[in-house]
């Protein structure tokens, strides 16, 4: 039996990494609503729309059309029966950011990681609409500490006790 499963936490969690995974070893589809996010940007800059105008923001994620390719068909976003909170620490995000910048051939400052992380974490966690913050009902894994296999056996143990 297939069900939705939301995966939300700060940026540079690992969300993409773990749900890209997570999909793959249970053979669901990935909807990327980062992708989602970041067409909605791109949207918005190529009709010269200021990104801080918000009802003109809303005004394009009402009438924009995005579509998922999916062998298994239409993907249907309903409420997710698994919600999970995947956190680590300011400093742990920044490491890995910095290590996949320098593997994909980026210059790379950690401590200004850090500080964007930081500054982005506040602004999430504050903003007017939808602010950041962990589902009541959601399971939080902290990776600061551990690797994507051992995130992943985490979250695969709990998916197999919520079937």
């Amino acid at each position: 039996m297939k069900f939705n499963i939301a995966i939300d936490g700060p940026s540079a969690a690992g969300k993409s990494t773990i749900a890209q995974k997570l999909a793959e070893k249970l053979g669901y589809s990935h909807l990327d609503t980062g992708a989602m996010y970041r067409c909605v940007a791109l949207d918005a800059i190529n009709k010269n729309i200021d990104l801080s105008d918000e009802k003109k923001i809303i005004d394009i994620i009402s009438n924009i059309k995005l579509e998922m390719c999916s062998d298994i068909g239409t993907v249907v976003l309903k409420d997710a029966k698994i919600k999970l909170y995947l956190t680590a620490t300011s400093e742990a995000r920044a490491k890995r950011r910095h290590a996949q910048n320098l593997k994909k051939g980026f210059d790379s400052d950690l401590s200004k990681i850090v500080k964007d992380i930081e500054i982005r974490d506040f602004q999430d966690m504050n903003r007017e609409h939808s602010p950041l913050k962990k589902a009541d009902d959601a399971l939080e894994v902290n990776s600061s500490n551990i690797n994507i296999e051992e995130v992943m056996d985490i979250i695969i143990d709990y998916i197999n006790k919520m079937k």
